[in-house]
């Protein structure tokens, strides 16, 4: 997924967003990066408060917080409209 308006931080933080059970592998495959770059944007949203980690079993799942807000220069966005834009008008899971 070749994306000049994201930043692969952003694009890792959106396939997250969209496929919460997605395995860094699995990101890495359909975003054409190396997991290692995944694992370093996994670890930016974490310290950023944006993506939480969770563990299943023997395996990590990675949650977005959706209760945030991200700014962009005097551009503030609420991170679960966000999502639903730019997945599609997608309806997105209520915050937790």
């Amino acid at each position: 997924m070749t994306n000049p308006l994201f930043t692969t931080v952003g694009q890792v933080f959106l396939l997250v967003a969209v496929q919460p059970d997605s395995r860094v592998r699995e990101i890495a495959l359909h975003l054409g990066i190396t997991e290692r770059t995944v694992m370093h944007a996994l670890q930016n949203l974490t310290t950023a408060g944006l993506v939480r980690v969770l563990r299943s079993g023997r395996h990590n799942v990675y949650e977005v917080s959706r209760t945030g807000t991200l700014s962009v220069g005097p551009l503030e966005v609420g991170v679960n409209e966000l999502v639903a834009l730019v997945a599609g008008g997608a309806q997105p899971d209520r915050p937790r």
